[in-house]
């Protein structure tokens, strides 16, 4: 408040209203010809007051109550060339600053010290960083939350604009409850009310919706499941890499199914990097009746259609312009166009070492189990030229009768070995047979191990008797 003054000019009127009427061509000096009200003093300090203008309500009452309802301050601010407009209200009692402009033209309210053009405090957040140089407002909360809203009945956000024209914006529409973010004066993604996102279009019935090619450099985890869906065109699906990694991995797990397809008649099953329409390559049983190449992994038929068949395991064709049958048999030998060819081939061979009884005794030690027999095969069928010999579970043994495989000879007898409760011994899955071969490797390494044995035993001896 203020304590004493000097009056140099005192009205009074009844009414409501008093003037104070500056007419133009009143001046304080030479250099000014405009109408001005001047507050002089001389002050010297910093944060000095150089005038002031109260607004007092008379009626308030009561010794040492502050009158005051509103104030205007001009102080010094850093220096006595440069200046600051404080402004103060009284709230319910309490007179205090609400807002200041300062010498470099910021504006804070509820600060004393604004940082940026325009800052704004409700409680001071003590341990907030230093803001950014290019920053321009600041709201600040030091206790919980710090909004900026817009209230408006149609639509409300941010422009960002450049010479030319708006450039992008963060706007909510009311009309739809949706979110939109604009690039390049045009919307680009959007939010819909139900949390739906859309990249590249404004409507969609999916959870996230990308109209346009998306790439992911990390890993995409898709828990509920993976459906490709033609739209319109001849999409399809593709896997690329640069790597020597697996670029495609199905782990089923427990599951009974690892990778199931499910096609209408007519429809191609598994198409890979076909060179033209004109060929077809398959990885499951497949069936065509167009004049298409057709290449199955595993098996197929072909009818109708003069294309080229060729199967991986097994395939028939009729009125095809050539047939390469692959076929695998059961103990390991396979067939193609030049004929049969026994599993040693060189060309099939993967892994070739010397066999340890230390690291292979399991199977050592099986030999004692081993039984030879004498039988005969029920069937020995004439196939490419070659007979491919097939044993028949359970019809093997000593009593097998000699049945003719062909006109004039008898089916010779044969001696083997039986493995019904040896599995690792078996010829492969479903056969009663025991490989031969690998009975004589395992013999011939423990001969030449027994023979190792003798030889250092007799050296004992020899020293013994030289002794």
């Amino acid at each position: 408040g203020i304590t004493s003054k000097t009056e140099l000019f005192s009205g009074y009127s009844a009414q409501n209203n008093a003037i104070l009427e500056i007419n133009s061509g009143v001046a304080v000096d030479d250099n000014i010809n405009f109408a001005q009200l001047a507050m002089t003093t001389s002050q010297s300090g910093t944060a000095k007051v150089i005038g002031l203008i109260s607004f007092v309500n008379g009626a308030i009452t009561g010794a040492g109550l502050d009158k005051r309802i509103a104030q205007m301050n001009a102080v010094t601010d850093g220096a006595i060339n440069s200046g600051a407009f404080i402004f103060s209200t009284m709230n319910a009692g309490t007179f205090g600053e609400k807002m200041r402009i300062t010498s470099a033209g910021n504006v804070g309210i509820g600060t004393a010290g604004p940082e940026q053009k325009l800052h704004i405090v409700d409680v001071a957040y003590a341990t907030a960083a230093a803001p950014h140089a290019e920053t321009k407002v600041i709201i600040e909360d030091g206790t919980d939350h710090a909004y900026l809203e817009f209230s408006n009945p149609e639509t409300g956000g941010l422009l960002f604009s450049d010479t030319a024209s708006t450039r992008g914006a963060l706007l909510y529409a009311h009309a739809v409850d949706a979110m939109l973010f604009y690039t390049n004066n045009g919307e680009k993604m959007r939010i819909q009310s139900n949390g739906n996102v859309i990249i590249g279009d404004t409507t969609t019935t999916f959870k996230f919706d990308v109209n346009g090619t998306s790439n992911f450099r990390n890993a995409v985890i898709i828990e509920g499941g993976f459906i490709v869906n033609e739209a319109g065109g001849d999409f399809n699906t593709r896997i690329e890499g640069n790597t020597n990694a697996n670029l495609l991995m199905i782990d089923a797990g427990m599951d009974t199914i690892g990778v199931a397809v499910v096609a209408s008649a007519g429809t191609q099953f598994i198409v890979v990097a076909p060179d033209a329409q004109s060929t077809i390559n398959a990885a499951i049983i497949g069936s065509s009746l167009a004049d298409a190449a057709i290449s199955y992994g595993v098996r197929g038929h072909a009818s109708g259609g003069g294309g080229a068949a060729n199967y991986g395991v097994y395939g028939s064709a009729t009125n095809a312009s050539t047939q390469n049958h692959h076929f695998r048999d059961a103990s390991g030998n396979y067939s193609d166009a030049t004929g049969w060819h026994d599993v040693s081939d060189p060309d099939r061979k993967s892994l070739i070492r010397n066999l340890d009884l230390e690291e292979d005794k399991y199977l050592y030690n099986l030999l004692d189990e081993i039984n030879v027999k004498s039988y005969r095969y029920k069937s020995e069928v004439p196939v490419l030229g070659h007979h491919q010999t097939r044993m028949i579970e359970n019809e093997m043994g000593e009593e097998e009768p000699e049945p003719i495989y062909d006109n004039t000879e008898k089916a010779p007898e044969r001696f083997g070995f039986m493995a019904n409760e040896l599995p690792e011994f078996l010829s492969s899955k479903g056969q009663m047979g025991v490989s031969a071969g690998r009975i004589a490797a395992f013999n011939t390494v423990c001969i030449k191990r027994q023979k190792t044995l003798i030889r250092q035993l007799q050296e004992r001896i020899d020293i013994l008797e030289a002794a």
